[in-house]
């Protein structure tokens, strides 16, 4: 007699092995064999992450087929492991296809009402970072700060929402009070990274910080055109002399037509750096039930 559950601990398995071929196999079989929310959700969860293999051994993407799966688990009954991983599959297909995250948002926005933890609503606020809803983006991190200060929060250490609650809040709203939020400013300087703290520190105006940390920056970092436009600014309103160093220490998919208007145009460096956009990467919990390793439970 077949057995899903075992099935599936072995596919989980080989999963982990990265014998995806056979976590493939055992992931159909229990589709076929026993299907329902367990087998529907995993095998759409390994579909959406790696695809499936065809005749001749290569490996294609597989999305469409994923969430077809996933939302059959979510019409046998609806949970927070499914919704999830649909948000996350149809927040990736606009990434990399559309651009449209209003069905991603949807979907963690469902999934809130089955989640005590905050991931569900802080994914569905990184949707609307990267659709720039900036005003809602700083609402919905501004209620997750909120849950944070008061312990309900449950996010991984690195997912602080007090930082996307200032870059949201800043880029909705030009005249963002700097020193009513100085608490908040420092707190986020002294947490992010040299590369948001740069985009950071031009968007609050401290241009002489900005190129006072070029050259360290310049040392580990490769900056696309927004963040070359947001030094060039700086250096020039500061006198730095930096702007061989910068167009030099450029991305190679940077324009080089675009650098060369920027620094003939001060005006340029301004527009272009003001096509800066931020947002941060979604929680991605495993997604597959039964994995003992990181604590999914079998659905019930």
């Amino acid at each position: 007699m077949h057995d899903p559950v075992m099935t599936n601990r072995h596919a989980i398995a080989a999963l982990e092995c990265s014998d995806f071929g056979q976590a493939l196999e055992l992931f159909r079989e229990n589709a076929k064999k026993a299907p329902g929310r367990l087998s529907f959700n995993n095998l759409g969860k390994f579909y959406v992450d790696e695809g499936y293999r065809t005749k001749d051994g290569t490996w294609r993407n597989a999305w469409k087929l994923g969430l077809h799966y996933l939302t059959k688990a979510r019409e046998i009954k609806a949970d927070r492991v499914i919704l999830l991983n649909i948000g996350i599959a149809l927040f990736d297909v606009g990434t990399y296809d559309t651009g449209d995250y209003g069905e991603a948002y949807e979907a963690f926005c469902v999934a809130e009402k089955f989640d005590s933890t905050g991931i569900a609503k802080y994914d569905a606020g990184i949707c609307l970072l990267a659709a720039k809803e900036y005003e809602k983006a700083k609402d919905a991190f501004s209620a997750l700060t909120k849950m944070d200060e008061d312990g309900l929060l449950q996010l991984p250490e690195e997912k602080d929402p007090r930082i996307a609650l200032l870059f949201s809040s800043i880029l909705s709203d030009p005249s963002f009070e700097r020193a009513e939020n100085a608490g908040l400013i420092e707190h986020v300087l002294a947490k992010v990274d040299e590369y948001d703290r740069i985009s950071l520190l031009y968007l609050l105006g401290r241009y002489e910080e900005v190129n006072e940390c070029c050259d360290s920056f310049l040392k580990l970092w490769v900056p696309d055109t927004e963040l070359a436009a947001m030094l060039l600014d700086s250096d020039s309103r500061c006198c730095g002399g930096k702007a061989s160093l910068i167009r030099d220490s450029l991305s190679i998919g940077v324009d080089k037509k675009t650098v060369a208007k920027m620094l003939r145009s001060p005006q340029s460096l301004k527009d272009t750096a003001g096509h800066f956009s931020y947002c941060e990467p979604l929680i991605r919990e495993c997604g597959y039930y039964g994995c003992e390793r990181h604590h999914t439970p079998l659905p019930t």
